[in-house]
């Protein structure tokens, strides 16, 4: 029996412009990491909704440098609280990330997608994959064309939780 191993590529990046970029702007910044030969850089939503119409200079320069874009949403997001407006705003600011990330060419939207607090894993797992199954069907009603990893469609954004445990 014979195993197909599926190629992976691994990208590298910055999230944000690096401190050595010799006039700090996104175009800059996209062409430093280029230098390096690195393929990826991640805006903080922050610097995507104050530069405005330079993220699309910055995506068109991420086309011709071949480097990939994704947004990482604020870091105030906890899809597993017990408080039910902080959800709804963690909600919020996933989908408005996705839609400013998607204008400007970010297709991948990174965020921490909340906290254990007193609950046990096994319910935090539940909760914030409820939460992110309602944001990827909401997405796609959008006409985001969401999905994640291999189901993401080339025109789409995905969403990409980062997860971290300490036990």
């Amino acid at each position: 029996m014979s195993h197909r191993l599926r190629q992976v590529q691994l990208l590298f990046g910055t999230a944000g412009v690096p401190p050595s970029t010799p006039r700090p702007n996104s175009v800059q910044g996209i062409h430093r990491v280029r230098t390096w030969g690195w393929t990826a850089w991640s805006w903080p939503l922050s610097e995507v909704l104050r530069w405005g119409i330079e993220c699309c200079r910055s995506q068109a320069v991420a086309s011709v440098q071949q480097v990939r874009l994704s947004v990482h949403a604020p870091y105030y997001i906890n899809l597993n609280s017990d408080d039910s407006d902080k959800v709804k705003a963690s909600r919020e600011r996933i989908l408005k990330a996705a839609r400013v990330g998607w204008k400007c060419g970010g297709r991948h939207i990174v965020f921490h997608a909340g906290y254990y607090q007193e609950s046990s894993a096994e319910l935090t797992y539940s909760r914030v994959k409820g939460h992110l199954t309602e944001l990827l069907n909401n997405l796609a009603q959008r006409g985001f064309g969401c999905g994640s990893g291999r189901k993401q469609q080339a025109s789409g954004v995905s969403l990409a939780p980062w997860t971290s445990s300490w036990s």
